[in-house]
């Protein structure tokens, strides 16, 4: 999914990306926020949402944001195009 949304978005200087590149970088995200507890954490899996093409997904994100008062949240949704 990423690499699709880095190929759509057309920017030259990300296109020569790595996949295993991406692929280690979201492993270390995912560590690193696994044991992260300095503020309130919301993970979000984007992999069926578009809040960048799709209102109705970005305000679904948005409001679960300005939901989040404390603690960690997982925020798993299905797209509004479905």
């Amino acid at each position: 999914v990423l690499m699709q949304r880095i190929r759509r978005r057309g920017i030259t200087a990300e296109q020569d990306i790595d996949g295993d590149y991406l692929n280690s970088l979201c492993d270390i995200y995912s560590q690193f926020f696994h044991s992260y507890t300095r503020s309130p954490l919301l993970v979000v899996n984007a992999e069926n949402i578009n809040y960048v093409d799709s209102d109705d997904d970005y305000t679904m994100l948005l409001n679960h944001i300005l939901s989040i008062k404390s603690s960690r949240h997982y925020f798993n949704p299905l797209s509004s195009q479905k």
